[in-house]
């Protein structure tokens, strides 16, 4: 085939160049906000499948507005594709290049829609904004990239430091660097495993605005204005702290929650433990933890989350950590699980006695109460939980998905609407928040009442000498009302 020379309106950034010389199977770039990744990651297909005659490369967002919007991934293509090279098809939303590859933009805004790509096979792949999409999502689509050519495949991702799937996308590519494992740029590859003796090579190239020489300067302004936890993600990069907008759970509450935790613990003598199970079908996880609600901040003392695992095996693990913490001397256990669809027949099979084992049966109003209980007991700081790790004693592997980490990053992005959210950490936490929630507002019930008869006593005192204020005492109250309450020990 002739060769063809046409002129490109691309002139890569330093970071930019990093990325595209990186020969790493997999990478992810950027990290920030306005390090020009989007640009990047689209010349990484474009290059791929001018490369490569007959390739096959997809490049995907969550949304199709994100896709086809102004100065989304379709629109700057055609401003940076030559037309020599390569024609677009509206209706199809993919590009024919003159060497018979293809480029075409997808989009999946649900879980369920990665389904449609199940017959598709790519020999590049590039995700914009990886942590806007479940790991499920994730590994579903990396799946899709394989050749029957001699084509050498490619997965090219980029991202900001928050979204739904922030903890996968941090395990995967971002964490080896934060450790001291690996350098930033270094392609890398993980240890071989009895299921993947060849694991791909991976690395992560940071970029934020500062390495970009062409963005906007108010840009800048803007992203210096964002709250602190969205300006430190967006701004600086910062993996550390997830959070969004529209977060029911804020960054301060998620901290305090952090702060006191006694960690993993055997059982204790004398001590109450409240075990939550969040129970899900196959695809979903199953979330295990265990409260000591002996005393007011309540502590998660033990945490376990897997999934594909047969119910068998699910009711054992939930009879073995019933027992197991009543070992200890006067040692009570209760368990508590969601009753809702699968999780009524699993409780059938249940081997634990039934004064002390309850289902819970979520409703959309049941369900907003109980996030709204576990809120209002996490404002409160009246309950703990382990900063990071993994609990080894319920015997499944130290991964990302088996981590606490995982629950920080559902809370820290769980909102209202909640559709499109993975939840299964929150809903576990929120089937114990109510039964804290009636405690702690029994601890403040005195203090409420001694308020209401100081504010009535200010009205009667100011009415007497005719100076009775719209609003006297009570003002004083609802702000009361309103602060973050530290519980006594009960």
């Amino acid at each position: 085939m002739p060769t063809i020379q046409v002129p490109l309106a691309y002139q890569p950034t330093a970071r930019q160049s990093v990325f595209h010389a990186c020969d790493a199977d997999e990478v992810l770039y950027g990290g920030a906000a306005g390090g020009a990744k989007s640009h990047g990651l689209l010349l990484e297909a474009f290059v791929h499948c001018v490369e490569n005659t007959g390739a096959t490369a997809a490049l995907v967002r969550r949304t199709f507005p994100e896709l086809n919007g102004p100065d989304g991934l379709i629109d700057m293509s055609r401003r940076l594709f030559p037309s020599e090279v390569c024609t677009y098809s509206e209706q199809a939303r993919r590009y024919r290049f003159v060497n018979d590859s293809s480029l075409h933009f997808l989009h999946f805004q649900y879980e369920a829609d990665v389904q449609k790509a199940k017959g598709m096979q790519f020999t590049f792949l590039g995700i914009d904004e990886l942590t806007e999409f479940t790991e499920y999502m994730i590994l579903f689509l990396y799946g899709r990239v394989r050749s029957s050519r001699s084509i050498r495949t490619r997965i090219r991702c980029t991202s900001n430091s928050t979204g739904v799937g922030h903890a996968f996308t941090k395990a995967r590519y971002v964490q080896p660097v934060l450790d001291g494992r690996v350098c930033a740029d270094e392609v890398w590859q993980p240890e071989p495993t009895e299921t993947n003796a060849h694991p791909a090579t991976r690395a992560y190239i940071p970029a934020t605005l500062d390495d970009n020489p062409h963005i906007d300067p108010g840009y800048e302004s803007k992203l210096d204005d964002l709250p602190d936890v969205e300006r430190l993600a967006l701004r600086h990069g910062i993996w550390d702290l997830p959070s969004g907008p529209e977060a029911v759970f804020k960054a301060g509450v998620l901290l305090a929650m952090r702060r006191g935790a006694t960690g993993w613990q055997e059982p204790q003598p004398g001590r109450r433990y409240l075990h939550l199970w969040d129970l899900a079908r196959k695809r979903d996880w199953v979330v295990g933890g265990t409260l000591d609600v002996t005393e007011l901040p309540a502590q998660l003392v033990a945490f376990t989350r897997y999934r594909r695992e047969p119910w068998p095996s699910i009711t054992a693990d939930m009879a073995r950590r019933h027992a197991y913490y009543k070992t200890a001397l006067g040692a009570t256990s209760t368990t508590c699980y969601d009753s809702t669809g699968v999780g009524d027949v699993v409780g059938g099979y249940l081997e634990i006695p039934l004064d002390e084992c309850e289902g819970y049966t979520f409703t959309a109003r049941s369900k907003y109460e109980a996030i709204e209980s576990l809120r209002f007991v996490a404002e409160r700081e009246a309950l703990k939980a382990p900063v990071a790790g993994h609990d080894p004693r319920w015997g499944h592997e130290d991964r990302a998905e088996h981590r606490i980490e995982r629950l920080w990053e559902e809370m820290a992005l769980y909102a209202w609407d909640d559709a499109s959210l993975v939840q299964d950490c929150v809903i576990m936490l929120a089937l114990g928040a109510q039964s804290l929630r009636a405690r702690i507002e029994y601890l403040l019930e005195p203090l409420r009442e001694t308020m209401r008869r100081a504010t009535a006593r200010e009205e009667e005192a100011h009415a007497e000498r005719g100076l009775l204020d719209e609003e006297p005492y009570g003002a004083l109250f609802a702000g009361v009302q309103g602060e973050a309450y530290r519980c006594p020990v009960e």
